[in-house]
């Protein structure tokens, strides 16, 4: 299986270590996952018999791109570019989530459907703006789309919506949707300011350098609208 991995931030280097870990679990089943190619904002690195997982995050590290890697580097190179030089079988697109619109990830999702690519997504924008046309590109194509990361983490909440029987009926949605917001909340509540517990929430990693798309209720809003979309 030949994987194109879009985006190479904390998702995309957890992916990518993960995979690592797994690959004897894999093989067990007869499934030989290769990352073949990873774009991120400073271009691309492709190669022919897969990445070398640990060569490619001291790239990451020391030089700010896969791009400049000896081997196999295509400063420039766009995610749209790679899909067509790789042609891969699965897709992941793991691009930072944008405000607005589905912004290039939509881009990329279609493209990689149209190409033959199965696709997994953790990107939320595309399935709270345009939900119904990545569907219909994914079917039109027989390609399968997984999206389930883009709410409740390792939670298998949207799978769990989409087996639902037809004599089942959704009466309400209840959940804490957005981890930053309760951790800051919760710090509030102890006694703190909104400063304070933001600054303690950046330091510990829970929230983000731009923690905007957490503490406005965009996050939360996209995650609403995907559960409402998938029902």
């Amino acid at each position: 299986m030949r994987i194109l991995l879009i985006g190479f931030g904390n998702v995309g280097r957890a992916f990518l270590q993960l995979l690592e870990e797994e690959r004897r679990r894999f093989r067990k089943i007869g499934v030989d996952p290769k990352v073949v190619g990873v774009v991120d904002r400073g271009g691309a690195a492709i190669f022919k018999e897969g990445v070398k997982t640990s060569r490619i995050l001291e790239v990451k590290a020391e030089k700010g791109s896969v791009a400049y890697s000896e081997e196999g580097g295509f400063p420039q190179m766009d995610a749209l570019e790679a899909i067509s030089i790789v042609q891969p079988d699965l897709t992941i697109e793991a691009t930072s989530t944008s405000r607005g619109g589905s912004g290039p990830a939509l881009k990329h999702i279609v493209k990689a459907l149209e190409n033959g690519s199965h696709v997994v997504s953790a990107n939320k924008a595309p399935f709270a703006y345009d939900y119904d046309t990545v569907m219909r590109v994914a079917l039109s194509r027989g390609r399968l789309v997984k999206y389930s990361a883009t709410v409740g983490g390792g939670l298998p909440v949207l799978k769990t919506l989409r087996t639902l029987t037809i004599g089942d009926v959704v009466e309400s949605c209840r959940g804490v949707l957005n981890a930053t917001s309760n951790y800051i909340l919760t710090l509030m509540e102890e006694g703190r300011s909104y400063g304070e517990a933001l600054k303690l929430a950046q330091e510990m990693g829970i929230a983000e350098t731009d923690p905007t798309m957490d503490v406005s209720g965009m996050d939360t809003a996209y995650k609403i609208t995907i559960i409402a979309n998938t029902i």
